[in-house]
């Protein structure tokens, strides 16, 4: 599989010249509701300005398709409306799919382009930080299904991604936070001198961004279909995707990256437990997340359910649960077996910071 182009800078630059190179039949633009209200108009601004496209002609209402916010919605049926809208519209083989939006945009975006017809083309636009450098990168689509998170999916890569930071002053600060989550990880997988640098700057800056965006890039390279190293970016996703599952409908949900930031937390001590993390790396880590995610509170039923979830988590293997822990920070720790009561552990440990 060969790896996307990743291209930042202004939409308005990049968007003619891309679609100029493509030539789809019919451009369809992908939203969810709050990108329709806050980043749908920078795109519909440069339509307006009749750039050199043939293909950016005036934007009709059908060729907008709108769902609604959240994870929650990132399911089958979600994608079969948006397969009913490209059917109604009669798009063919030849149409292009702009996938604007945050993680679960271009997640559920790419799916169902990936599935249309056999597949047809799509592109991303990510306007949020974790779309940015993680969910818009590498060629992972999928959907949530029974309660599981991603469970169901295509490999399946963009034509392109196009990354343009105006997108990030639409977001408020809690959406900013929840993003660089996956550049702390990024980070403990990669690269320790990253790691101690994202701590001295926790502010965003557009530098960070495209240093994390490589992070994640050079790892597909390698590994496109998550055989090897890829299989070190779902760090602190085991347990941090079991309980962004168990808290969504809840009145206190939290968003994906508050939710790995715990994930980590946990998944660190059980690397001190199984790979020989150092106790002060586990310290760092704690004390780095908690400072900026603050510490989430669990109900005893929600502690119990910890473990089935994880036991669905689509890296387990022969029935044992397996996880991509750490060596060292900048060292990661492939499929690794860990016991029912490890993981209860490591979530009574984390519980017992707050």
């Amino acid at each position: 599989m060969e790896l996307h182009p990743v291209l930042s800078g202004l939409i308005s630059e990049l968007l003619p010249d891309i679609l100029n190179s493509l030539k789809p039949s019919k451009v369809f633009i992908l939203v969810d509701e709050h990108t329709e209200e806050h980043c749908l108009p920078v795109l519909t601004k440069v339509y307006s300005l009749r750039p050199k496209s043939p293909y950016l002609s005036d934007l009709s209402e059908d060729q907008i398709i709108t769902f609604p916010a959240g994870e929650l919605h990132k399911t089958l049926q979600t994608v079969s409306d948006v397969w009913s809208l490209l059917i109604e519209q009669k798009a063919d083989r030849h149409a292009l799919v702009i996938n604007l939006g945050g993680g679960v945009v271009t997640d559920l975006g790419g799916y169902a382009a990936g599935c249309y017809k056999r597949g047809i083309r799509f592109l991303h636009i990510p306007t949020t930080v974790l779309g940015m450098v993680d969910a818009a990168l590498g060629g992972k689509t999928g959907i949530d299904h029974a309660g599981i998170k991603n469970s169901v999916g295509l490999f399946r890569m963009p034509e392109v991604v196009l990354t343009d930071v105006q997108f990030l002053t639409t977001l408020p600060a809690r959406e900013l936070r929840s993003g660089m989550a996956e550049m702390y990880k990024h980070a403990l997988i990669h690269d320790r001198a990253h790691w101690d640098e994202l701590k001295l700057k926790p502010e965003l800056t557009a530098t960070l961004i495209t240093k994390s965006q490589q992070v994640k890039l050079e790892i597909v390279k390698k590994d496109p279909y998550e055989q090897g190293i890829r299989a070190a970016l779902n760090f602190g996703h085991s347990v941090g995707h079991a309980i962004e599952s168990l808290l969504l409908e809840t009145n206190a949900p939290l968003l994906h990256g508050e939710a790995i930031a715990v994930g980590m937390i946990c998944e660190a001590y059980l690397s001190e437990r199984l790979c020989g993390l150092a106790k002060e790396a586990v310290l760092d880590i704690e004390k780095t997340l908690l400072d900026v995610y603050g510490h989430t509170s669990l109900t005893g039923k929600q502690k119990e359910n910890i473990v089935s979830l994880v036991a669905n988590d689509k890296k387990n293997l022969r029935g044992t649960i397996r996880m991509s822990l750490l060596h060292e920070i900048g060292t990661p720790a492939l499929s690794i077996q860990v016991k029912d009561t490890e993981i209860n552990e490591a979530v009574e440990r984390y519980l017992a910071l707050g």
